[in-house]
């Protein structure tokens, strides 16, 4: 164990950093006690009310609405209106930077792929605008691999389980 006393009379340990304030050191020195506990564990109601599921079945609902309007809007064939394109090409990649914020609890790994090809982190959800202005004009993005590659075949369902394991 490494501890160190500095003139300010703080404590650093294992990689900490205490501060000996009368009322820190009380919090601290209370760590992992019974009183602790009961002060800081979440309580089932409050899961109750985080409700995952419905915010993960909404975003999933926006993003199948978000690959339904780029279908029937087909940028792809818009050859001469760049800007028509763009505003397309935007609308989708924001409604998705939007969408992965409230899918970030369950597909963590995904979703830090999805932040990192847009270029752009994640934000506290208070702070995503539903005007879907988020993203920064000009900001450079990535184009990425097939992120979940549908499954068609029992050995295909076969190989991707064996590679999870």
């Amino acid at each position: 164990m490494a501890l160190s006393v500095s003139e300010a009379l703080s404590i650093t340990a294992y990689e900490s950093f205490i501060n000996l304030d009368p009322a820190n050191l009380r919090a601290f020195l209370d760590s992992g006690t019974p009183s602790h506990y009961r002060q800081c564990r979440t309580r089932q109601p409050t899961l109750d009310d985080i409700k995952l599921d419905v915010a993960a079945s909404l975003a999933t609902g926006a993003l199948n609405a978000v690959n339904k309007f780029l279908t029937d809007k087909e940028p792809w064939k818009i050859k001469n209106d760049l800007n028509a394109r763009l505003a397309i090409l935007r609308t989708t990649l924001e409604a998705i930077y939007v969408a992965c914020h409230f899918l970030a609890p369950i597909l963590t790994e995904g979703v830090a792929s999805v932040f990192e090809m847009l270029g752009t982190a994640p934000l506290p959800i208070c702070q995503v605008r539903p005007s879907l202005t988020n993203l920064q004009p000009g900001t450079r993005t990535k184009v990425g691999a097939i992120m979940y590659a549908k499954v068609e075949t029992k050995e295909a369902l076969a190989a991707q389980a064996a590679k999870a394991e």
